[in-house]
């Protein structure tokens, strides 16, 4: 028999529109819900009268004589299942809300054929199994909870399959119903033509799910995005599953659960608490942060962001990973040679905290898509290339026409060197690197900087051959993946003093001043950039001369 769950939404082209329901949707009590396996006889005849309010009087998907005398539903499916209820437990008195089974396919007779066999040409091995009769109480749909109970069902059912060591759950449903487990990240796969079939008066398709592979394609799905309007721009799926299938295997999906289960664990940023406070991490969690380049200090920073808290992040960056980025960069490696930077880091970070809010920009950061990316953002870090100054200036611009702060992060050898950029306080982004005010961009683009003017400090262990090389354009800047790492450190902690205004953690550094740390020449805070720098390149003029540098060929 097909699963008929509830009337899915539709469109008025018949079409399921997407579910985008959330906690806040929702107001419900703690553990408002709870789902178990249905063995009293008074739970099945509950069950069963639960199936013929939903298939008889309301869709009208079984004739009216379909209903017995004590008022339910069955076949003779029903002996040979295993049978789930969800209990709404915030009314009085608790009662059955939801219910579905699992025929077990017991030999290979006729007498035992699954009901998809019966309707399809489809031939399935003994033991396996079909999910049926999936049915929802018509008051537990308007609220949203729709998409936790029938997830919830489909869980338990999904989780016994997989104890009983089976390859597959058959189904027989509708579209609007198949939509819906494609929408919350169930692999269906259909393997069947649809049919219509006369004894419930409705088209239906034959599909089945893969139960060891149902997990790990939900994580997947979580995992996607959605192109939008802007060309080159991502962003995250609104509905996320995944936790909530995989947080039960060995329950095999029973118990309490409710609207919060859909929701990041509170425990998540637990071990923040006593650095940030319970306010704190909350404004962290309605943060905004734009990052523009996800490579080496970008990308580790957007870890730091999420892992600290923060609730949204944007990603900007046009480049791929080549096997040069992974002795440094965060989440590349060679599986991912070839792939967007921005759109693998965000995966990355999903992964981290799948319930984070994500864009990302495959384009980079443009004249097209710079408002966009800045909108409302909390704090810009800009981690475009040194090389092209361009990029910052336009960044720094529309920071300045938004009131929004820019955070810089450079990995310097085993160092790092940190600046902001704060209207009102300091140089602007373009005094600092001297670029005339207003230049036009295309101007800035040619415009030749000192490399005095980006770094504060050389590492005293830096080869002067090297350095000569790299600023003729004759090799890329090294850099190490502790450099990198001390970058994103010093980094997220500045950008706590920018997200975290009002408290007693004082105020970020910005330009012409640096902080500079590196474990082998130390730590301190510059006034100047280019004074700071002079002086460091004489001492390593001196060291070698002196032959204290090792030799790189």
């Amino acid at each position: 028999m097909s699963i008929q769950e509830f009337e899915p939404r539709l469109s008025e082209t018949g079409v399921m529109s997407d579910i985008t329901t959330t906690h806040e949707d929702v107001v419900a009590p703690h553990k408002t819900f709870e789902l178990h396996v249905l063995t009293d006889p008074e739970e099945l005849l509950e069950a069963r009268r639960l199936r013929a309010s939903v298939y008889v009087d309301e869709m009208g998907f079984l004739e009216a004589g379909s209903r017995d005398a004590d008022g339910g539903e069955h076949d003779h499916d029903d002996t040979r299942s295993i049978h789930f209820g969800v209990y709404a437990n915030n009314t009085e008195p608790v009662h059955l809300a939801a219910t579905s089974r699992l025929i077990v396919k017991g030999s290979d007779s006729e007498e035992d054929r699954l009901p998809i066999e019966k309707y399809f040409d489809v031939k399935v091995p003994a033991g396996s199994v079909e999910a049926s009769r999936l049915v929802v109480e018509p008051n537990k749909r308007a609220n949203g909870s729709d998409l936790l109970v029938s997830a919830a069902l489909m869980r338990a059912m999904m989780h016994h399959a997989l104890d009983m060591e089976v390859d597959y759950v058959y189904a027989v449903v509708e579209d609007g119903l198949y939509n819906h487990f494609l929408k919350i990240g169930l692999p269906a796969e259909v393997i069947a033509e649809p049919e219509f079939i006369e004894e419930y008066n409705t088209s239906n398709l034959a599909i089945r799910f893969k139960a060891d592979a149902v997990i790990g394609a939900m994580w997947d799905k979580d995992l996607t995005f959605r192109s939008r309007e802007v060309e080159g721009k991502y962003t995250t799926r609104p509905n996320k599953m995944a936790h909530f299938f995989a947080g039960s295997r060995t329950t095999l999906g029973q118990g309490e659960f409710d609207f919060d289960d859909l929701t990041p664990p509170e425990v998540m940023f637990s071990r923040n608490r006593g650095f940030f406070s319970n306010s704190e991490q909350e404004r962290l969690r309605n943060a905004t942060v734009a990052i523009a380049g996800a490579g080496g200090d970008g990308g580790l920073l957007a870890e730091q962001m999420v892992r600290a808290g923060v609730g949204k992040i944007r990603l900007a960056d046009p480049e791929e990973f080549g096997p040069e980025n992974i002795n440094r960069q965060a989440f590349s490696g060679m599986d991912v040679v070839g792939m967007n930077k921005a759109m693998t880091v965000a995966r990355g970070l999903l992964k981290i905290n799948p319930w984070l809010d994500v864009e990302v920009y495959t384009d980079g950061v443009t004249g097209d898509n710079i408002e966009d990316f800045s909108h409302d953002a909390d704090l810009i870090i800009d981690e475009t290339e040194f090389t092209m100054p361009e990029l910052g200036t336009m960044i720094n611009r529309e920071a300045r026409k938004i009131g929004a702060p820019v955070l810089m992060a450079m990995n310097i050898g085993f160092g790092a060197q940190v600046t902001s950029f704060v209207e009102g306080r300091g140089k602007t982004f373009e005094q600092w690197l001297g670029i005339p005010d207003g230049m036009p961009l295309d101007e800035v683009k040619d415009y030749d900087v000192e490399v005095s003017k980006w770094l504060a400090h050389l590492p005293s262990y830096a080869s002067l051959d090297v350095f000569q090389r790299v600023s003729n354009g004759e090799m890329s800047a090294p850099s190490l993946a502790g450099g990198v790492a001390l970058a994103a450190g010093v980094a997220s902690e500045q950008a706590m003093r920018h997200l975290l205004t009002g408290n007693k953690r004082g105020r970020p550094v910005v330009a012409p001043g640096a902080i500079y740390v590196d474990p082998v020449d130390g730590m301190k805070t510059v006034r100047n950039t280019k004074h700071s720098f002079y002086r460091s390149l004489a001492k390593v003029i001196a060291r070698n001369k002196l032959g204290l540098i090792p030799d790189i060929h």
